[in-house]
């Protein structure tokens, strides 16, 4: 792990993870705006902090999770264990998936929700060390007129929104940094 060799995360878990969750809620909200996490969260060796809480926060025993090749390690599926729960499954079957981007592709191979549901899509953590506002215009809820952020692929992006209310939401996860980008942000020029 990074700060120690046992599995316990947390030294504060219920204000931590309380702290993670508003964090997470903020970054959905404010599609776009990269928030910066200055925490004390042991993670195993590959896995980034902001990647790590966002697990804590938003997976449980009842949310499948995929792990891309790079993430799919014995360290990091017994640290999701031991704090979620979770259990481990392929793409098509997941709520959450952890990856590098090529190797989260391609996006139609996740659940995009359904009429009636579509809540019941998956959400990905992009491990992403571009994590920059700058790039890509976005613009629709949660953003004032628009922002930037350095998307990987504008198109699959624009694709992904114009299945609205369906589609998948995505978080951005490098080091202490995250950021969201939910199905309902509109890509490019307004």
């Amino acid at each position: 792990m990074n700060s120690s060799n046992n599995l316990y995360a947390l030294e504060n878990p219920e204000i931590e993870n309380a702290f993670f969750f508003r964090q997470a809620l903020n970054a959905i909200s404010t599609p776009g705006k990269i928030f910066d996490l200055s925490c004390n969260l042991n993670t195993p060796n590959g896995l980034s902090k902001s990647a790590g809480s966002l697990l804590l926060c938003l997976c449980d025993f009842d949310t499948p999770i995929f792990l891309s090749e790079t993430f799919n390690t014995d360290e990091i599926r017994k640290w999701i264990t031991f704090h979620t729960n979770s259990n481990f499954t392929e793409k098509g079957n997941c709520k959450f998936a952890l990856g590098n981007w090529e190797e989260l592709l391609p996006f139609e191979k996740y659940q995009l929700g359904t009429d009636a549901y579509p809540d019941r899509s998956a959400t990905l953590i992009i491990n992403y060390e571009k994590i920059s506002n700058n790039g890509t215009k976005l613009f629709g809820p949660g953003i004032k007129n628009y922002t930037y952020f350095n998307l990987p692929d504008e198109k699959k992006f624009k694709n992904n929104n114009s299945l609205f209310p369906l589609g998948l939401d995505f978080f951005f996860s490098y080091e202490n940094k995250f950021a969201a980008i939910p199905r309902s942000t509109r890509i490019g020029e307004k």
